[in-house]
């Protein structure tokens, strides 16, 4: 890539590039893995540079019939693996929790209470903000999933409007009871939706889907295949059970009214190179190299405990913490440092192929 554009750019502007290809270069190294920044995969990089040169505005589908066929025939495709009827991509789960919440709140406005753990992720919090509704925290185990119990006495003082459920926390990769959650859900009538930005890569694993529990049921479930799946930035997708309708705003200008969703004017970006990834590899292959990110980091969480006796938490979906005996400065590309429900640990990442458990065990050795 640096030859290449040292032959169409001058030098001046070369020197200036160098340092950020150098940099984005240590994506490729087996022991990157402190935080969901796998590397970007080089088909999804293709259909990046193939959205780029589309450049289509879907609020005008009718001005692209084949971007608009693409992008529905890959969330057929997608909606089918999250058992769900309806999906549409965004940004990012961030916009995602924002606009399930939005859509609960039209559900029953009566509500305001939005129950979630105390390990759920910081973009819930602006969206309670955003929408004016009151997030209160439920307690985390030792192994950072929500108490039920805890969440069954919150419900019963005073029904939610929504309850939001964990698929793979940020900083354990945590997953809530979701069937358990899902049922609570039901008996008080309130919406159900499960973040599942990082976890969510399991529903194309059937042999570790049925950690995530019933997803079909939930209301809503949001993923971001740019942090399990090895895709650029922004790829995110909301999936959900009700088609919310289209908004009810003068939109004269454009062939038909936009639906109900958070995203404007979005094309390509948010979907092509995924398509391109699904359409190269196939749903198979997709999923054999999640089981082989997931399998390297059950191999490091077993080696950690069998070699020190520490304390090791494996989330299941690709993050592995664990506490020493005593912390002592390890690379920052490789871990980093939480605290589970009080508990200081360190933290690693499985999220791409170029991980691997004996490099981060090697590095773990040498600095204790």
């Amino acid at each position: 890539m640096q030859q290449l554009l040292a032959q169409q750019l001058p030098a001046a502007l070369m020197e200036k590039i160098s340092p950020l290809l150098v940099e984005a270069q240590q994506h490729q190294q087996s022991d990157w893995a402190s935080h969901m920044t796998p590397t970007v995969d080089n088909i999804a990089l293709l259909g990046k540079l193939l959205a780029g040169l589309h450049h289509g505005n879907l609020l005008s589908a009718e001005l692209y019939p084949h971007l608009m066929q693409t992008r529905e025939a890959l969330l057929a495709d997608l909606s089918l693996v999250f058992e769900q009827p309806h999906g549409h991509f965004t940004h990012g789960a961030g916009y995602a929790n924002l606009e399930a919440l939005w859509w609960a709140r039209q559900q029953h406005p009566e509500r305001q209470t939005v129950y979630a753990s105390s390990a759920c992720h910081y973009s819930l919090h602006k969206a309670c903000e955003l929408l004016s509704l009151k997030l209160e925290l439920v307690p985390v185990d030792s192994q950072e999933q929500m108490q039920i119990e805890r969440m069954q006495q919150c419900c019963e003082a005073k029904p939610p409007l929504a309850i939001i459920a964990n698929a793979g926390t940020t900083r354990a990769g945590a997953i809530d009871d979701i069937n358990a959650l899902i049922e609570l859900a039901e008996h008080y009538a309130a919406w159900l939706h499960i973040d599942a930005a990082w976890g969510g890569a399991l529903a194309f694993d059937e042999d570790r889907k049925n950690l995530l529990g019933q997803i079909g049921k939930a209301d809503s479930i949001c993923i971001d295949p740019h942090k399990a799946l090895q895709q650029p930035r922004p790829c995110g997708l909301l999936f959900y059970q009700h088609d919310p309708g289209i908004i009810d705003f003068a939109t004269d200008y454009l062939h038909r009214p936009p639906q109900m969703r958070l995203p404007g004017s979005n094309g390509a970006e948010l979907f092509m190179p995924l398509w391109l990834s699904w359409q190269y590899y196939g749903q198979a292959r997709i999923a054999a190299q999640i089981k082989n990110r997931l399998e390297q980091a059950d191999v490091f969480a077993n080696q950690l405990s069998k070699l020190t006796g520490w304390r090791v938490l494996n989330g299941k979906t690709g993050i592995v913490c664990f506490s020493p005996d005593s912390f002592q400065p390890l690379p920052e590309q490789s871990f980093s440092e939480v605290s589970i429900n009080g508990e200081l640990m360190m933290r690693t990442v499985f999220s791409s192929q170029h991980q691997s458990a004996e490099a981060l065990l090697k590095i773990v050795a040498h600095g204790f």
